[in-house]
C-alpha cells in the first residue's frame, strides 16, 4: 500500500526529487505524491509532478499521518524547516534513488530525512545523520561522517576518512582529499578541490581551494533573555533552612501549615491545600466534583494540557470550549451552547465546567458563574497562571466550588514545583488533604478504603513559597509594569495588539505579556516574529495550542468559531519576569520595531 508523501520545496532539487519517487515506484510501488509545500511558491502553482498545497508551517497543521521529504539545496532552509515541523503526525523517509550503489549496504547508517539522489556511490563504513542532500552521481568514500544538513551537489567526490560536521555546502565536481575536517557552515566551490582541513563558516575555492572569504567574526554573545525566570532572595534560604535544621524535610512541618494560612490571608474567602503541583491541584479537584467514568467535562480548549489531562485521568471525557476575543478565555455564548448540545445529545448535564484564566487574565466569571448555576454544574477555576489576579475585586481562584494555582518556577511564585487547591469550606479541606496523602484512614496501621493520590507538598519548597509571598506585592508591580512599558511602545504599530484588561472589571496580574501579530498588516507574521527574537537571543513562545487541535485529543466534542485557531496562529508571548531589565525590554522592542 503507497504511503501519502509531500515534498517541501518546489524548485530544482523538488522536482528531482520528485522523479526519484516516480522511479522507486516503477520498481516497488511505495509512494503517493500528494503535492508540493513551498513558502516562496503560491499554492495552486503546478508543475509536471503536482501542485504547492500551501506554506511549511500549514504541516504543522496536517491532520493525517504524512511523510515529508524537505528537499532545498540550502544548508540553512534544511536546518530551519527540520527545526520548525514538529507535528507527531509526520515522518521524515530517507529516499534513495533506486540506481544508487552501496558497496556494503549495511555499513552505512543513516538518520532521517536525508535524500540521495541518481547515480550516486557509497563505498563502505558511512556515517550520516539527518536531513542531508545527495544530487546526482556523487561518490562517498569510505569511512566518511557526515552530521545534519549537509549539500552535497552533483558529481562531487568526498574521498576517505573525511569528516563533514553540519550545514555544509559541497559544489559540483568539488573534490574533499582524504582525512580532512570540514567542521560546519562551509562552502566549497564548483570544481574545487580540498587539501587541508576548512575553518567554520569559511568559503574555499579553486584547485587547490583557498580561503576566499573568512568565516565572519563572531559577534558578542549577549546574554539570553528567558521568558519567565524565577526571583528568590533571602528569604526563601532562611525559611528552607529552618526546614532542615529543624528536620522538617517531609510533606507536613511549619512551612507548609503557613504558607496554606498565608494563602488564605492573601485569597479571602476559601480554604487552602497545598500541593505538588497545579496538575494535582486540578485533579484533586475533579475527585472532589464525583467526576467519574462516563461523565463529560466542559474545559477551556486554549490551555496547555495540564488543564485536561486529568479529567481523562477521572476516565471522563473532555468537551472544549472556544474562546472569546476580549480575554481569550472561555466563551460564555459556546460555554452556555455547548452544555445544551450535550444534553441534547447525551441527556445528561456535564459533570463540571473548567475555565481558565490564562496569561494571568481573569476569565469572564460573571458570565460564566450564572450559565453554570442556571444548569446546575459546578465549577473548577484553573487560575494557575492568575496569582494576583482579579476580577470585580475579587481574587482569581476563588470563584468556583473549587479552584486550582500553580506554583512551578515561571509562575508568579515559585515553590519549584507545586500547586494549590482552593475549597469551600473545612470539612472539603480536610478532605482534600486525605485524598492527598494516600487516603490513609485513622488508625494505628496503614488502612485504605479509598484511592488515594502523593500530592502533598513538601516542607521544604513550602519554605520556598513562604519566601516567595513576601515578594508577591512587587512581582505583581513588575509584571504589570512590564507590560505597560510594552503596550506605551508598541502602541499604534501596524498589525500588533496585547492581551489587555477589556475593562475595569478585570485586573489581569499579566504573567506573560502575549502579542497578536495580523500578518496582513505588520507585513510579517508570528513565526517570523519568533524567530527573528530567537536570533536576538530572546526566548519567546507561541501561545498554548488548542487542545481541541492535539492530537491526543482529537475525537474530543469541540464548540467553537475559530477564535482559538486564530490566536494560537498569531499569538506570542513575550518575556515577562519580575528579573526582566530594561535593555531586556530595549533589545526585545528593537527587534520589534525593525522586522
Amino acid at each position: 500500500m503507497k504511503k501519502n508523501i509531500a515534498i517541501i520545496g518546489a524548485g530544482g532539487f523538488g522536482r528531482e526529487t520528485a522523479c526519484c519517487l516516480r522511479a522507486i515506484n516503477g520498481e516497488s510501488p511505495s509512494w503517493n505524491l500528494i503535492g508540493f509545500f513551498d513558502d516562496g511558491v503560491a499554492a495552486g502553482t503546478e508543475n509536471e509532478y503536482g501542485r504547492v498545497l500551501g506554506t511549511v508551517e500549514d504541516l504543522n497543521a496536517w491532520k493525517e499521518p504524512l511523510s515529508v521529504v524537505i528537499a532545498i539545496a540550502s544548508p540553512r532552509a534544511l536546518e530551519r524547516i527540520s527545526g520548525l515541523l514538529d507535528n507527531p503526525l509526520l515522518d521524515f523517509p530517507n529516499i534513495i534513488a533506486p540506481d544508487v550503489k552501496f558497496y556494503d549496504r549495511g555499513r552505512v547508517a543513516m538518520g532521517k530525512g536525508n535524500v540521495i539522489s541518481f547515480g550516486h556511490i557509497f563505498s563502505c563504513h558511512v556515517d550520516m545523520g539527518d536531513f542531508n542532500l545527495f544530487s546526482c552521481g556523487s561518490l562517498i568514500g569510505h569511512d566518511v561522517t557526515l552530521g545534519n544538513w549537509n549539500v552535497v551537489a552533483n558529481g562531487c567526490k568526498v574521498s576517505g576518512g573525511v569528516t563533514l560536521g553540519n550545514a555544509n555546502f559541497l559544489g559540483a565536481a568539488s573534490v574533499v582529499l582524504p582525512c580532512r575536517t570540514v567542521k560546519e557552515n562551509v562552502v566549497l566551490g564548483a570544481n574545487s578541490t580540498l587539501v587541508r582541513d576548512a575553518l567554520v563558516g569559511g568559503t574555499y575555492a579553486g584547485c587547490p581551494a583557498v580561503l576566499k572569504k573568512k568565516p565572519s567574526p563572531a559577534p558578542e554573545k549577549k546574554s539570553t533573555v528567558w521568558l519567565s525566570l524565577a526571583c528568590t532572595g533571602e528569604a526563601e534560604e532562611r525559611f528552607v533552612h529552618e526546614a532542615f535544621e529543624s528536620k522538617w524535610v517531609t510533606t507536613v512541618g511549619p512551612n507548609v501549615d503557613a504558607f496554606e494560612r498565608e494563602l488564605e490571608e492573601y485569597l479571602g474567602e476559601t480554604h487552602v491545600v497545598v500541593l505538588a503541583s497545579g496538575t494535582s491541584a486540578l485533579h484533586l479537584g475533579l475527585v472532589m466534583l464525583g467526576v467519574g467514568p462516563g461523565d463529560e467535562v466542559l474545559c477551556q480548549s486554549m490551555t496547555f494540557a495540564a488543564s485536561a489531562n486529568p479529567i481523562i485521568y477521572q476516565g471522563a471525557s473532555p468537551v472544549f470550549v472556544d474562546s472569546e476575543e476580549k480575554t481569550w478565555n472561555m466563551s460564555p455564548e459556546m460555554l452556555e451552547e455547548a452544555i445544551r448540545d450535550r444534553i441534547r445529545q447525551t441527556g445528561r448535564t456535564p459533570k463540571a465546567i473548567i475555565p481558565v484564566d490564562l496569561y494571568g487574565m481573569p476569565s469572564s466569571m460573571g458570565e460564566i458563574m450564572e450559565i453554570a448555576g442556571k444548569y446546575g454544574i459546578p465549577v473548577l477555576e484553573d487560575a494557575a497562571e492568575a496569582l494576583g489576579s482579579e476580577y470585580r475585586g475579587r481574587k482569581c481562584g476563588v470563584f468556583g466550588t473549587y479552584g486550582a494555582f500553580s506554583f512551578n518556577g515561571n509562575k508568579i511564585i515559585t515553590t519549584s514545583g507545586g500547586g494549590a487547591l482552593c475549597c469551600p469550606d473545612e470539612e472539603s479541606r480536610n478532605r482534600v488533604k486525605f485524598y492527598a496523602t494516600q487516603a490513609r484512614d485513622q488508625a494505628p496501621h496503614y488502612e485504605h478504603t479509598h484511592i488515594g493520590y502523593n500530592y502533598r507538598l513538601s516542607n521544604v519548597c513550602a519554605g520556598i513559597g513562604r519566601g516567595q509571598m513576601l515578594s508577591l506585592p512587587s512581582f505583581l508591580e513588575k509584571r504589570r509594569g512590564i507590560h505597560e512599558e510594552y503596550r506605551r511602545r508598541l502602541s499604534g504599530v501596524p498589525g500588533l495588539s496585547l492581551l489587555e484588561n477589556p475593562d475595569s472589571r478585570y485586573h489581569s496580574n499579566h504573567w506573560l505579556t502575549c502579542v497578536q501579530v495580523n500578518p496582513e498588516e505588520a507585513r510579517f507574521d508570528r513565526e517570523t516574529l519568533r524567530l527573528a527574537l530567537q536570533k536576538a537571543g530572546v526566548e519567546s513562545r507561541p501561545l498554548w495550542k488548542p487542545m481541541h487541535l492535539q492530537p491526543v485529543f482529537r475525537s474530543c466534542p469541540f464548540y467553537g468559531s475559530g477564535v482559538s485557531d486564530r490566536l494560537f496562529e498569531q499569538g506570542l508571548c513575550l518575556p515577562s519576569g519580575a528579573s526582566l531589565a530594561g535593555e531586556d525590554v530595549d533589545r526585545i522592542i528593537d527587534v520589534l520595531l525593525n522586522l
